[in-house]
């Protein structure tokens, strides 16, 4: 058997190898999103009413305040998988809040009682999202598309298919358990990336990372559209408008899964642009046929570009050292400030048919301004602007000059900085000693790194090695 057959074959053990493992965090993280979801439909069900804002407000501003909490704090709580008491918190804080929203309004209880089970849900939700988020930055970039896309599916489906189904008391019964069930997945995921704080990743970087800029404004104003988008939608609409998820991520996990090697993580970001301008220009246009189909859009581009920030931010994790709560924390806390942001539009500007198309219009202009600004071809690979600080100043921890060939194969193939360094070391005929001395490593040190680089790579000598290069 020739070398490239070798390769084929290693390749697809390897893939048909990945599923098992990536069940539980399939639906581990999809049933918290069905869960955040479907409460937020049956708690406030009406989009105009004094009720549904006090309560979307009040869960929006503890959402943003949690996730920035833990980013403040992210070097005392990282990683929050030792902190089995904060997540059985977390998953205390969501069962008990979603049983005092939906007692509320099916009761008709003061106020008071629909703000004390937001505070709870906004505080155990997003908790509950570090801990899966934390567990994501653990693995390489394919397994992260493969996770976050799939889950995404499966939550978008039952979103679309509970929020239609009666009785509803037995659907509220149903997803009010998903966030235990998602404790379950999730200790069962981190049974299988339990290797150290992160699995054949770099070492968390003891530095400080500089504000991510980039994430924090595009996650926000992709939300802010999206969810504006959507609260144009009846409320049993809204269930059909999940399939956007579906349509969009089912293409993608299927490339990832079945061409990893030639899998390119900025595709998802180039598809989310034309999809997230089409949803505000089917409102300008107007019609119920045309508002589903803006909606489908937003979200379906909203899901590309969410799994992207995720694959940046878990790449920046893995191969630079970088605090993922201090990543996430921000990212994801700007994303609730987008929802908090468009449900106060929604109740005052956006109702006046006269500001519609003006408003519409500028959002657009917002979007390609700042995409144009913030999106480089590069995001994929460096750190997204976001910079290191030592000592006050700002400076960019750079790697070795790697042509292109080695750090894409290295981004797919999950191969962490070190090891990066050394595989173009290696295209360059250096000897083991000759690595060690220019990066200032013991040579067994480099060693191990060659062992690791070969079985991630699926190869056993340097020819096959450099063969694989060539291809690239």
């Amino acid at each position: 058997m020739n070398a490239s057959s070798q390769l084929g074959n290693a390749a697809k053990e390897a893939r048909f190898e990945k599923l098992p493992r990536l069940m539980p965090t399939f639906f581990g993280i999809s049933f918290l999103v069905a869960f955040e979801t479907l409460l937020a439909i049956d708690a406030y069900p009406s989009a105009g009413s004094s009720f549904a804002m006090v309560g979307n407000v009040t869960r929006y501003v503890v959402c943003v305040l949690t996730f920035g909490v833990v980013a403040l704090a992210s070097r005392s709580l990282f990683p929050l998988s030792n902190r089995p008491h904060l997540l059985g918190l977390s998953v205390a804080a969501c069962l008990s809040g979603g049983l005092v929203l939906i007692a509320s309004r099916f009761l008709v209880l003061p106020k008071a009682y629909l703000i004390a089970g937001s505070i709870l849900v906004g505080f155990g939700i997003p908790l509950l999202k570090l801990f899966w988020l934390e567990l994501f930055a653990r693995l390489d970039i394919i397994r992260v598309v493969l996770h976050y896309s799939m889950a995404q599916v499966l939550a978008s489906l039952s979103i679309a298919i509970l929020s239609l189904l009666d009785p509803r008391w037995f659907v509220i019964a149903l997803y009010l358990s998903f966030p235990l069930l998602s404790l379950l997945c999730y200790r069962s995921s981190l049974k299988h990336y339990a290797k150290g704080d992160y699995v054949q990743g770099e070492k968390l970087d003891s530095t400080r990372w500089s504000f991510p800029v980039k994430p924090v404004l595009l996650v926000g104003l992709f939300t802010f559209t999206n969810t504006l988008v959507r609260s144009y939608l009846p409320i049993d609409a809204r269930g059909y408008a999940a399939l956007g998820v579906s349509l969009a991520l089912i293409p993608i996990f299927l490339y990832a899964y079945f061409r990893s090697e030639t899998f390119d993580a900025r595709m998802l970001y180039r598809i989310s642009f034309p999809l997230m301008i089409t949803g505000p220009l089917c409102l300008i246009v107007g019609g119920s046929v045309l508002g589903v189909i803006g909606a489908l859009s937003t979200n379906a581009a909203f899901s590309c570009f969410a799994l992207f920030v995720v694959v940046v931010l878990c790449n920046i994790s893995f191969r630079h050292g970088a605090n993922p709560l201090w990543l996430f924390g921000f990212a994801w806390g700007s994303l609730d400030a987008g929802k908090l942001l468009a449900k106060i539009t929604e109740m005052s500007l956006v109702p006046v048919a006269a500001h519609q198309t003006v408003f519409f219009c500028l959002i657009i202009l917002a979007l390609t301004i700042m995409f144009t600004m913030l999106m480089t071809g590069s995001d994929c690979d460096g750190t997204w602007g976001i910079l290191v600080r030592r000592g006050g100043a700002s400076s960019v921890t750079a790697l070795d000059d790697i042509v292109n060939s080695c750090t894409r194969l290295a981004r797919v193939k999950g191969l962490t900085r070190r090891e990066e360094e050394i595989l173009f070391l290696i295209t360059q005929d250096c000897s083991s000693s000759v690595i060690a001395a220019r990066l200032s490593l013991a040579e067994s040190t480099v060693k191990t790194h060659l062992k690791h680089i070969y079985a991630k790579l699926g190869v056993h000598s340097k020819y096959e090695l450099n063969g694989l290069i060539a291809k690239r």
